[in-house]
């Protein structure tokens, strides 16, 4: 699910939303080690997109970057803005890279389609909000599904359900440089005996949906290239 390259730029421009999507092909990419994206120092955080907000539920969205399809589900309410703030805590935490907050990516963004009249593209306005603020690379990402827990910790009717992606991306030529995703509906140890590790990680409890997402967060950025 860690898969694809650069290509030909798709449009998909909605305000106040963005969305940043590129064309990509279906060939696996590893992550990029720190030294290999060295001099990069700097990075910008764009607030995470609510894709219920933009394409409903029950729609399928492939990402034409890395090529990951998922199934949109709902979004509770400030579950962007919940992700949004947990991720920058853990980009800022990061003693490689200097991380300026969603707040500085907004403000520039806000500046750069009021100059264009609305007419930049989603590349082009993260490319320029990002050299704007003399960032390195920008860091965004969707929330695909933000499902509350129904029950109680010991016994739950329907279980959290979460689903995100990550993605950093060179200012310089809109490289990407890594990405990372997490989709997961919490299961009960009986369901897969393998997936004791996760059963620990989730703390053998059925968890509320900031719980889940803040374990998919710390999942995902163990794999991020940045101590």
């Amino acid at each position: 699910m860690r898969r694809g390259s650069m290509g030909r730029m798709i449009v998909c421009y909605l305000l106040p939303v963005v969305v940043f999507c590129w064309g990509c092909s279906s060939r696996a990419m590893a992550p990029v080690s720190a030294e290999q994206q060295l001099p990069i120092q700097r990075v910008v955080m764009a607030p995470l997109q609510n894709m219920e907000r933009i394409y409903g539920a029950d729609a399928s969205f492939t990402c034409p970057l890395s090529g990951n399809t998922y199934f949109i589900g709902p979004v509770a309410e400030g579950g962007e803005a919940f992700m949004t703030e947990k991720l920058f805590d853990h980009l800022r935490r990061r003693a490689q890279i200097e991380a300026l907050p969603p707040e500085q990516a907004q403000g520039a963004q806000a500046g750069l389609l009021h100059a264009s009249k609305g007419e930049l593209s989603e590349l082009r306005l993260l490319l320029e909000s990002g050299r704007a603020l003399k960032a390195d690379a920008v860091v965004f990402g969707r929330v695909y599904r933000f499902a509350e827990r129904q029950g109680t910790v010991f016994a739950a009717d329907r279980p959290a359900s979460v689903a995100f992606d990550v993605l950093m991306v060179s200012t310089d030529d809109g490289r990407l440089l890594w990405e990372g995703h997490f989709n997961e509906t919490q299961r009960p140890l009986t369901d897969n005996l393998l997936n004791i590790d996760s059963f620990f990680k989730q703390k053998g409890r059925w968890l509320t949906v900031r719980e889940l997402a803040e374990v998919g967060l710390d999942d995902v950025m163990q794999r991020f290239p940045f101590k």
